[in-house]
């Protein structure tokens, strides 16, 4: 997580400070919901000066979602960013963002099946002048053969020239994940790119 910060659209955010040794996960059943946990172990959270762990965090509330994240922006968010990425995030936020759903059978999708969910949105949408917009299309991580391939499979071919004739921006997930099967995972062992297991009582190095 690169920072710790969580909101609902509720208006509710959750801040966990850097220095809280921290693990998430999702619980489910009859009570879902996020839970935190502050902890040492061998990794990735060996090194630390106090004796116990401590959960530390900073709960916020606003009735109104897009003040409460305005509110916690910090400073360091926008510098760096040039003209043209303040336009871009306006724009995020005013127009709306499509997501192609997963398939049924768990199968990556096809161009047939982006084709066929792009005819759905445009016949929702009004029609747009010249460079105009109609908003995102969000492709999940199956855009790759494999992922951390980090290139549009060939069962997308055509795919920019489709979403862009209908009027929407192309955007790609991308996690910080990478497939066993990828070339770029023999690329990165080979350059040392990955967090590597502490070498305890192991002779090898395990990404």
């Amino acid at each position: 997580v690169i920072r710790r910060y969580f909101i609902n659209s509720m208006g509710v955010s959750l801040l966990i400070s850097d220095e809280t040794p921290l693990s998430v996960s999702m619980r489910s059943g009859a009570n879902p919901g996020l839970c935190l946990k502050a902890h040492y172990d061998e990794f990735p959270y060996h090194y630390h000066k106090k004796g116990f762990p401590e959960l530390n965090y900073t709960v916020c509330s606003d009735g109104n979602l897009m003040n409460l994240y305005e509110s916690q922006l910090t400073k360091s968010f926008w510098d760096g960013h040039k003209e043209s990425d303040i336009q871009e995030l306006s724009k995020l936020l005013k127009l709306p963002l499509w997501q192609l759903p997963p398939t049924s059978d768990g199968q990556p999708f096809n161009m047939n099946q982006v084709s066929k969910y792009i005819k759905g949105v445009i016949g929702r949408s009004a029609a747009i002048s010249r460079n105009g917009s109609r908003g995102y299309l969000l492709l999940d991580s199956s855009w790759q053969d494999k992922m951390g391939d980090l290139v549009l499979s060939t069962r997308l071919r055509d795919l920019e020239q489709s979403v862009s004739a209908a009027g929407l921006t192309l955007v790609l997930t991308l996690t910080p994940f990478i497939s066993t099967d990828s070339a770029s995972f023999n690329e990165g062992v080979e350059k040392g790119l990955f967090v590597m297991e502490r070498k305890l009582n192991i002779t090898r190095d395990i990404p």
